[in-house]
């Protein structure tokens, strides 16, 4: 197909009206490497990019990460989240080499055995937990630990 021959399939201009442009059958952020040469004009394709592709790139972010999708670029995707860990909550990023902070923790030994990690008013909020309600122990469990993972 010449220059000349060119119609856009959104807008249905012609050259020289429209100059036509590469659009891609499945966003670069997605890894897409199909492209439609000719197709699309240069203010159709910047359009599609602006208001149908760019407001998708971040609620992607989580599968892109997950499933090693690239865009362009090729630059590895991190997701920002929250991770909690014994009660204290650490700001990371997920990625294939997710790597977790040095955090302050304290431990507490009760004369029964009970072991409880964690940030300070953690501990001392569970320790009271189990002080009012010796059940909450947990029938021989001696070691409380929690692990929680929210994204942003």
């Amino acid at each position: 197909m010449s220059p000349e021959d060119f119609v856009c399939i959104y807008c249905g201009k012609t050259a020289p009206e429209a100059a036509p442009s590469v659009s891609h059958l499945i966003p670069d952020f997605l890894g897409g490497v199909l492209e439609l040469h000719n197709a699309v004009c240069i203010g159709c394709n910047t359009r599609v990019n602006r208001e149908i592709e760019e407001p998708m790139r971040k609620p992607f972010a989580y599968l892109r990460s997950g499933l090693d999708l690239r865009g362009r670029r090729r630059r590895e995707i991190k997701v920002p989240a929250k991770v909690r860990i014994l009660g204290v909550e650490l700001e990371t990023c997920l990625s294939s080499d997710i790597q977790i902070p040095p955090f302050e923790y304290h431990k507490v030994n009760d004369e029964k055995g009970l072991v409880i990690i964690g940030k300070k008013d953690y501990v001392e909020e569970e320790k009271r937990k189990i002080d009012s309600n010796p059940r909450k122990a947990g029938n021989g469990k001696r070691l409380k630990a929690l692990l929680n993972l929210n994204y942003l």
